[in-house]
Parts: structure tokens; C-alpha cells; sequence
């Protein structure tokens, strides 16, 4: 079972956490445990209902604050959640809800994030949960055994890979010109590689893939350990453009799709069995690696 490698929490329940006396439990049990700390606010009015002297109110403590600059998707949106995990390193079995909405709740069930209402004396919902209880369940390590997994299917995918697209546009927003080429690393691929790469990858390996399952019975599918070294041969607003392009492509084609394709199976060569939608959703894992090396990279550019 995967464990839980970080929280997307509404501002709201962050209140009800410190007016409970939990927040600096929460807080504690992250912190200790390295866990990414997201900050869900309204996007147009960032930290609106923190005071200045509430300890929510200290930004450095959470990986990712929402606001209208850094997220492209409205708060309904799957997306919206799948870009943010794309940003923090997070996969969606890996991510845990807290909110007073029992909609952030419902949209982040849609990417396969599992999540808990908070009651509050606004939210009126008498099947929303308590901090005291939460944080009961998180000291005690029973989290997963109260809300267990939820399986992949097939409604996952595209949220997830458009979501990715927008975790893309964020971190190369505002690059500065001289970071696209550079190698922090010797060893590492530069800024422009990654998303060359990510172009690449799109066109000759992670569609061609799925196209196969769906042309063939039981087709293998050969990968090899290692991916060559990235050779594109345009600019970088050129190179961004012809990835959306391609990406988007391959959503609308998904989306077309026959529902009872998704169970078509196929031989990996490095996964062995598998099926259509685990190759699917292997596509916007793969985004989630090279866009975790692609934040990593930029933070080392000098």
C-alpha cells in the first residue's frame, strides 16, 4: 500500500486545525516526516482568512501555496489538484485531502486522491470528520486502514496529463534565458533536454505504445533501461508548443476511445503484464518524474 507522502489542505480546515489545538501536531507530524505541505486558498484571494500572527500565516512551512499566478486550472477541475501534485513530486495514491469542502473532496476522488471533510459550523454536512479524530488516526498510523486506495480508472487519466501540461507552464514561467541550456550536473540533462525529452518520449515511445496494445493482441513492449540523450533542434518557446501540441492530441484521442480498450492487455519489458490503462497512467507518471528532475534542475541553475 503506498504511503502517504503529502497533504493538500484547505486554509479553511487549517483554521479549524489551530482553533482544535491540532495544527501544531499536523504540523510536527510533517515536518518530521518530510511530507509536502500544500496550501489550498481561494486562487484570487491567497490567505484571505489567515491573520497575520496565526501560525498558518508563516509561508516557508508549506511546499506549495495556490494562488491565481502559479495554478491554470479553476478549483473544480481534476486538473486543478493533478497540476499540483505534478509540482510537489507527489503521485495521486500518495496525496491526502483535508477541506471543508466536500467538493475538493469529490474532485480529487475523480484523479484517484483520497480526502476528509472537516466539519465546520458553516459546511453544514453532518458526514464530515474532525481534526481530534484525524490527527488520532494519523499518530496511530491508521490513516490507510480508514481510507484505503482508490483503484485506477480509466476517468484518471486525462486530468492527470492535462494537469501535467500546467505543471510544466508553471515551472518554465518567467525561466531566465541562459537556464535552458545549463548543466548544473554534468551528469544531468539541462532544462531544455528534460522537456525535449518529454517531446520525444510523447512521439516515439508513450503513444506508439498504446497504439500498439490497441492495433495488436497481447503485444510486447520493448523499453529500453536507458533513455538516449534528448536531440531537438528548435527554440524553446517552439519546443514547449510542439509538446502541448502533441500532448494534447493524445488526450482527445483518449478520450474517443471505446470504453472496454482500457482493459486491453499487453508484456512490458520492464513492468512484464500489464494492460492499456496502466500504460495510460505509466504516461503521466513518466511526466511527474522528468517534471520533479525538471524542478530540481532549475533550482540548481546558476
Amino acid at each position: 500500500m503506498p504511503m502517504i507522502k503529502g497533504f493538500l489542505c484547505d486554509d479553511t480546515a487549517l483554521v479549524l486545525a489551530v482553533q482544535a489545538g491540532c495544527f501544531a501536531i499536523f504540523s510536527e507530524y510533517i515536518q518530521t516526516r518530510q511530507l509536502a505541505f500544500v496550501l489550498l486558498t481561494n486562487r484570487h484571494k491567497p490567505l484571505q482568512g489567515i491573520a497575520p500572527i496565526s501560525p498558518l500565516a508563516n509561508t516557508s512551512q508549506y511546499t506549495f501555496v495556490t494562488q491565481h499566478e502559479n495554478t491554470h486550472f479553476e478549483r473544480q477541475n481534476p486538473a486543478f489538484f493533478a497540476e499540483i501534485l505534478a509540482r510537489v513530486g507527489v503521485e495521486p495514491n500518495e496525496a491526502f485531502i483535508i477541506s471543508t469542502s466536500s467538493d475538493d473532496i469529490y474532485v480529487g476522488g475523480l484523479l484517484g486522491i483520497n480526502g476528509i471533510c472537516i466539519s465546520s459550523a458553516t459546511n453544514g454536512l453532518s458526514d464530515c470528520g474532525s481534526w481530534s479524530k484525524l490527527v488520532e488516526w494519523l499518530i496511530h498510523d491508521e490513516l490507510q486502514v480508514h481510507y484505503p486506495p482508490i483503484p485506477l480508472a480509466p476517468y484518471m487519466i486525462a486530468p492527470q496529463l492535462r494537469g501535467n501540461i500546467g505543471a510544466l507552464k508553471g515551472l518554465l514561467h518567467n525561466i531566465k534565458p541562459e537556464f535552458w541550456h545549463q548543466h548544473p550536473d554534468p551528469k544531468e540533462w539541462s532544462p531544455y533536454q528534460i522537456v525535449c525529452h518529454l517531446l520525444e518520449s510523447e512521439e516515439m515511445t508513450q503513444r506508439p505504445q498504446l497504439e500498439k496494445i490497441i492495433a495488436q493482441d497481447n503485444p510486447f513492449l520493448s523499453q529500453s533501461m536507458v533513455a538516449p540523450t534528448p536531440q531537438c533542434d528548435m527554440s524553446e518557446s517552439q519546443l514547449v508548443d510542439m509538446f502541448i501540441q502533441a500532448r494534447q492530441q493524445t488526450i482527445n484521442w483518449l478520450n474517443e476511445l471505446p470504453a472496454d480498450t482500457w482493459g486491453r492487455v499487453a508484456h512490458h519489458s520492464i513492468f512484464g503484464p500489464t494492460t492499456f490503462l496502466e500504460m495510460a497512467h505509466f504516461t503521466a507518471q513518466h511526466d511527474r518524474l522528468h517534471l520533479n528532475q525538471l524542478c530540481q534542475t532549475l533550482k540548481k541553475c546558476r
